[in-house]
């Protein structure tokens, strides 16, 4: 009797218990993705920090919080130099631009603080993603000739994927890592999300997707830290030696995917290239030559703090720059290259500021990844991947400084704060 009344007490306990789809929460992570991938850069800021207040007005600022992100609000008060000094219109481009990291962040935290949402956040990327690959792939469907193209010329035409798709990617590469608890995802639709995902990322034709993938890939399995480290740095400094060889070649019959992807060094090469045909071809290397100039062209004061908000880059010259290169630029405000962006407008302090925000977030994933918990060390080294990424990216693409790889802010923003408050700390230690 009494033993049949413990297992009636024990019945409500083993019962599955359907989680209810947090809206909001998928509502707010939509609104990003589509700002991010469909809207102008302009407007999508003006979204996302106008999200951001949103949220704001119902979730606390917390101390955890402000501990993670203080590098990037120094960042905020070092622009402020430049108020009297340039446009206003590029003034206001560059606080949003370094408010919204802090923003993503923001609403990474508030995620993680919504129950439930956890076990929903792997799928609702993916679900993302897919809708974008589709949208990117639907161009190959419409016309096949696409395909037999030269990659170059089909991505002028199609363009490239979408940032949340490469995020996707590599969420559903660890979607069993990520609730392990939950039932794994039915094969055939498994294998049809992947086949999806990854032709459209291989379809962008895009250089830093695939090193982005690659990043994110050997972070999340924890290859980038302990005993195969060394072979990996082996790895990566034997591809970089064949890349700076093979880019020193002559490109011959002309600008081809692959053309470019072995000059990958060698057009970063920061130099004052002379002909229009070589600062083409080099142009991010120009372009980089260019904003050292202008930077070292400042006071000693500005050399620290940098020239602020709305500092621009003269090119000497007017080039035909944007989408479809029918606007000439002399003065640009958004670079390529992150750093360098951020050397102009908030100087060798602006530098410190983001190496110490990196710093911490690896310190984070070297704390917990030791834990007893299996998931707890599948996060930090899923951080590890996001943060090596969003590092790379400022490098090549703009990086978070330029709201470039939006998703990927966000996401770790969640990571952090999830492995904050599992792992039982308080605050990040000081680095």
């Amino acid at each position: 009797m009494i033993s049949d009344c413990q297992d009636m007490d024990k019945k409500p306990l083993t019962r599955p218990v359907r989680k209810r789809i947090d809206f909001m929460a998928v509502g707010v992570l939509t609104i990003v993705s589509f700002a991010a991938n469909a809207l102008p850069r302009d407007l999508s800021m003006i979204v996302l920090v106008g999200l951001t207040l949103l949220v704001l007005t119902f979730h606390r600022i917390t101390l955890q919080f402000l501990m993670a992100v203080w590098p990037l609000l120094i960042i905020l008060l070092l622009g402020l130099s430049g108020l009297q000094s340039h446009d206003l219109l590029n003034i206001t481009r560059d606080f949003i631009f370094a408010l919204t990291p802090v923003a993503l962040i923001f609403l990474g935290f508030w995620l993680a603080e919504r129950k439930g949402f956890w076990d929903q956040l792997p799928l609702v990327l993916v679900s993302l993603g897919l809708i974008f690959a589709i949208k990117h792939l639907s161009a190959y469907a419409v016309t096949p000739s696409l395909l037999l193209m030269d990659p170059i010329a089909a991505r002028a035409i199609v363009g490239p994927s979408y940032n949340i798709t490469v995020l996707s990617f590599l969420v559903l590469l660890f979607i069993n890592r990520f609730t392990p608890h939950r039932k794994p995802l039915n094969r055939f639709v498994y294998g049809l999300a992947f086949s999806i995902l990854f032709a459209s990322v291989l379809l962008s034709y895009s250089r830093t997707s695939l090193i982005v993938v690659v990043l994110g890939f050997m972070g999340a399995k924890g290859w980038l830290i302990g005993r195969n480290l060394k072979l990996i740095l082996l790895i990566i400094v034997a591809c970089l030696m064949y890349l700076l060889e093979a880019g020193d070649g002559n490109v011959g019959g002309g600008v081809t995917f692959m053309s470019k992807l072995t000059r990958s060094l060698t057009e970063l090469a920061v130099s004052d290239y002379e002909t229009l045909e070589d600062i083409s071809l080099n142009w991010r290397g120009y372009e980089s030559y260019k904003t050292l100039e202008q930077y070292l062209s400042g006071n000693m004061l500005q050399l620290v703090i940098g020239q602020g908000y709305g500092a621009t880059v003269d090119l000497g010259f007017y080039m035909p720059l944007g989408g479809d290169a029918s606007i000439a630029f002399r003065y640009i405000p958004v670079l390529h290259s992150g750093y360098g962006y951020v050397l102009l407008k908030y100087g060798v302090a602006g530098m410190l500021m983001y190496l110490v925000f990196y710093v911490k977030l690896i310190r984070i994933v070297l704390y917990n990844q030791n834990s007893i918990s299996s998931q707890i060390v599948f996060c930090s080294h899923f951080l590890l991947g996001l943060t090596l990424s969003l590092a790379f990216v400022m490098f090549v693409g703009g990086g978070m400084a330029q709201l470039t790889n939006i998703e990927f802010v966000v996401v770790a923003g969640v990571m952090v704060s999830r492995l904050l408050k599992e792992s039982g700390r308080v605050r990040i230690r000081r680095t």
